[in-house]
């Protein structure tokens, strides 16, 4: 019998613009990064039909509420599998820090599923089901850089900046509640004609400390730099390796400091084992 180890990487926003609403679901316009700060997750199939989930990280949940859960599920529904699945979760990006865990574990769910049943499923219909649990689930299927118009527009496009350094206050912050505040302080949407690295539309609710490190990033080390997703970790865009060093370790006693580089996206290995 086989199962797959998958390989699921961190998502940072170079640039997140805010463009509009439909319903309770706000239309974002970003360019996105896949990074090399993976959470590692094992798919192994069962015979008793039930999904297992099991973390190394007491926060995550292991019940429903967990996205991992939520596309097996999804998987199983669509395509009448029978079988369940034992999920297992090295949990590594940091929760609560806009930098999209969730999302790519349920997109390595998805993927691993489709590879370790030979399902054979075309991009499209992966997107599909991804976009019922999550809209960062599209993006985390196909990886690398990417920009997103109106939140599941996708093109992929050359990678520009690979090294980054990711800095992240001791805190998280909840997405729903930061866009919450950000209509609040908003009577119009406005829509950049272009996509400025280094702007994030949320950065205008974020507490000061994530405006500091920004500016700790552009006035310190001459890097652009912002907040990714809703917070709380701020990202530098990098050039220079030395440049990049030399801020880490300046910040690495301070914040949580993550030393990544862009990557094309999911990685699967696929394992045979004996019952």
């Amino acid at each position: 019998m086989d199962k797959i180890v998958v390989l699921c990487p961190a998502k940072i926003n170079l640039f997140l613009n805010i463009v509009g609403k439909t319903g309770n679901m706000h239309l974002l316009n970003m360019l996105n990064q896949t990074v090399d700060l993976y959470d590692y997750i094992t798919i192994e199939p069962n015979n008793t039909g039930q999904i297992n989930i099991t973390c190394n990280n007491s926060e995550v949940p292991l019940n429903q509420e967990n996205t991992c859960f939520m596309a097996a599920l999804s998987m199983k529904a669509n395509f009448r599998i029978k079988g369940g699945f034992n999920i297992d979760i090295v949990k590594n990006i940091p929760i609560g820090a806009g930098l999209g865990g969730e999302s790519t574990d349920a997109a390595g769910v998805i993927l691993g599923i489709n590879k370790l049943l030979n399902l054979g499923l075309p991009q499209k219909k992966l997107f599909e089901i991804g976009e019922k649990i999550s809209s960062d689930i599209s993006f985390c299927i196909l990886g690398g850089t990417a920009l997103i118009e109106n939140t599941y527009e996708i093109t992929q496009i050359p990678t520009e900046f690979k090294h980054f350094l990711i800095v992240k206050p001791n805190y998280k912050i909840s997405t729903k509640k930061a866009f919450d505040e950000y209509d609040r302080l908003q009577t119009e949407y406005k829509k950049f004609l272009t996509f400025l690295v280094g702007y994030n539309d949320l950065e205008c609710v974020a507490p000061q400390e994530i405006l500091d490190i920004k500016r700790i990033f552009n006035d310190s080390y001459g890097v652009s730099a912002n907040m990714t997703g809703s917070g709380s970790a701020v990202v530098g865009h990098f050039l220079d390796e030395g440049t990049r060093f030399e801020a880490y370790c300046d910040l690495k006693d301070r914040y949580e400091c993550y030393y990544v580089n862009s990557c094309t996206g999911i990685q699967m290995v696929k394992k045979r084992y004996l019952n």
